[in-house]
């Protein structure tokens, strides 16, 4: 039986376009590798405040068949927002789409980029979910934050390099054997902040990969004088109503205090504690497989657990590589 020339025209234009179509969490988004980056530096400066302003800048180069009119970047943050636009040091529109898991930015080139030659872009974004909601150190005296970068590029990276610089005074936490993953390269300080660097020579486009840095932000001690009297006042205020309220409700209240503290204590499960434990003792991360070798349990009973844990927002997953890692978030 032979085919009609439609039937292969269609077969034809599928083959031909596979290799541009990636997979992008939902359904999938159409990128040609007419453009590749080389080199690209992201810079990330983190606020005591929990916003993240960082700055993408990197040389695209068209090695396509045709001219290109713009250019698309993928973003993984679903809280942000575009301050800056410039290609070769000139301002130009851009449009930020917003999806369900990440974000994109398209840039529109003035001028077509020719087939090869190349211009600089730099965007300027802040973003406020980089940095998990900060917790106080078991000592009382800093408080305790993550910042989780995921970089997954539409398009090929080559000589990739992130900077992450930590708030004012902030150090790297204490209470983790490991709290940068994976290793950063190098580190450097301006005297008032710390900054790490991490170096990865070839991002293919769709390849995955997740930057992780647990810190600690010292309390501010200086508060002036009026701000603690009133502070006083009303911390005051609130341990009189309570004793009011206690002496009046007596058992009753106490024995609602009582169930409260009940429901805090059972909200997770033994064996779940267990395997937070364990990821405790390797620093709050570790690759997944170590749990079962670890723990005496089977591994599809581990990744249940991590399942319910996940969903809770107490630890998350990522990919590296083919293994996943999994990090604790509520500490």
């Amino acid at each position: 039986m032979r085919l009609g020339y439609r039937p292969l025209l269609i077969i034809l234009s599928v083959v031909l376009l596979m290799p541009y179509v990636i997979t992008a969490g939902e359904g999938y988004v159409l990128q040609t590798e007419e453009v590749v980056f080389d080199p690209v530096s992201i810079t990330a400066r983190l606020n005591t405040n929990g916003t993240s302003i960082v700055e993408f800048r990197a040389q695209a180069i068209n090695q396509g068949l045709t001219t290109v009119s713009e250019i698309t970047l993928r973003i993984d943050s679903v809280q942000i927002y575009l301050t800056q636009t410039l290609v070769d040091d000139s301002p130009v529109p851009a449009t930020l789409h917003i999806q369900e898991r990440y974000s994109t930015v398209t840039v529109q080139l003035e001028e077509n980029l020719a087939i090869g030659e190349s211009i600089w872009i730099r965007l300027t974004l802040s973003m406020n979910d980089l940095q998990s909601e900060a917790g106080f150190v078991p000592e009382g005296d800093a408080m305790l934050s993550d910042f989780i970068f995921y970089v997954r590029p539409l398009s090929t990276y080559s000589n990739f390099t992130l900077t992450v610089i930590l708030p004012p005074e902030a150090i790297l936490s204490q209470q983790s054997v490991t709290p940068l993953f994976p290793q950063a390269i190098s580190n450097y300080t301006d005297g008032l902040s710390m900054a790490f660097i991490w170096n990865i020579d070839f991002l293919q486009s769709g390849q995955e990969k997740v930057f992780i840095v647990r810190y600690q932000d010292p309390l501010d001690e200086s508060l002036p004088v009026g701000l603690m009297g009133v502070e006083l006042v009303v911390f005051s205020a609130a341990f009189l109503g309570v004793g009011l309220i206690l002496g009046y409700l007596g058992p009753k209240a106490i024995s609602k205090l009582r169930e409260i503290g009940r429901v805090r204590i059972v909200g997770i499960t033994s064996e779940e504690e267990e395997v937070m434990d364990a990821i405790r003792v390797k620093g709050g991360s570790c690759p997944q497989k170590d749990l079962y070798r670890d723990l005496d349990m089977s591994q599809s009973k581990v990744s249940l657990i991590l399942t319910a844990l996940e969903e809770r927002g107490l630890v998350r997953r990522f990919k590296d590589g083919r293994e996943n890692i999994v990090h604790i978030i509520e500490e």
